[in-house]
């Protein structure tokens, strides 16, 4: 049986989905963070698209955006840890 006997339907108006961690604003702060790298991954996804940039590897301009926003979400965070660790 196919995919689609099993599950039909639009369900792109549920948006992407989240971790549970990632529900919800709990600090100020890091809602103020999200707000940035919201406008990064939009802007970025815009630059993508505007030079052509996911031809070469076929994949969408709002997934190469959504990945590179990931890698600098990781790093900063990693960065930010590797810093506390050697402040200790």
């Amino acid at each position: 049986m196919a995919l689609g006997e099993y599950v039909s339907g639009d369900f792109s108006s549920l948006g992407p989905l989240q971790a549970s961690s990632e529900i919800g604003p709990t600090d100020p702060e890091k809602n103020e963070i999200d707000t940035k790298f919201d406008k990064f991954e939009k802007k970025l996804k815009s630059l993508i698209n505007e030079l052509y940039l996911e031809f070469e590897s076929s994949t969408p301009d709002f997934v190469l955006a959504k990945y590179l926003r990931g890698c600098l979400e990781i790093f900063n965070e990693t960065e930010s840890k590797k810093s506390d660790s050697f402040s200790n």
